[in-house]
């Protein structure tokens, strides 16, 4: 989510021909992901997490980092603003993200990793049908309707 804010937001400075917004912010992010890297890894290593997830949630923070400083300037600037019916959407979002998670960590707790290999690529492809049947009930639970989405 954070990389596509990144580069819708960075439209919007390109259109006003000022490209040294979103220069500064990403240097800005760079730096802050170095300092995520660090902490994050610690925190993994200590709590016996793979050190390569570590990395990713770090490049995560510092997009949503970099995403937020271009909409909080683009905002100041009074070039655009989010919209009540985006909170709305992106509360709706969020509960099916959190409801797919969940159902995955649990998910993981089954998943058998000494298994045939046939069977460890069932059990997979299940976890993922288990994620995205979830994402969509958390959708409809929160009031998302098929229907809203519109085609432009």
């Amino acid at each position: 989510l954070a990389f596509m804010l990144i580069q819708i937001f960075a439209h919007g400075f390109n259109a006003r021909k000022d490209t040294k917004t979103p220069v500064k912010n990403g240097l800005i992010a760079v730096v802050a992901n170095m300092f995520f890297n660090l902490i994050l890894v610690g925190i993994f290593y200590l709590l016996k997490w793979p050190l390569h997830a570590a990395l990713s949630v770090a490049s995560t923070c510092s997009a949503f980092l970099n995403a937020g400083m271009l909409y909080y300037a683009l905002k100041r600037d009074g070039v655009y603003r989010i919209e009540s019916h985006w909170k709305v959407i992106g509360f709706r979002y969020l509960c099916g993200n959190l409801l797919m998670v969940v159902v995955l960590v649990a998910g993981l707790q089954l998943y058998q990793q000494d298994a045939p290999q046939l069977q460890r690529i069932a059990e997979l492809l299940l976890l993922c049908m288990s994620g995205a049947v979830a994402y969509a009930v958390g959708l409809l639970l929160t009031g998302f309707r098929p229907s809203q989405i519109r085609h432009h």
